[in-house]
């Protein structure tokens, strides 16, 4: 069980989810 790697592609996963929501919310306000 490899604990680490997947800590690792869970916190890429979860900062990759939390810049696409910034930047709808930053397109709906600009619309």
């Amino acid at each position: 069980m490899k604990l680490r790697y997947i800590i690792f592609v869970a916190f890429i996963f979860i900062s990759q989810a939390t810049l696409a929501s910034n930047l709808l919310i930053k397109i709906k306000q600009m619309s």
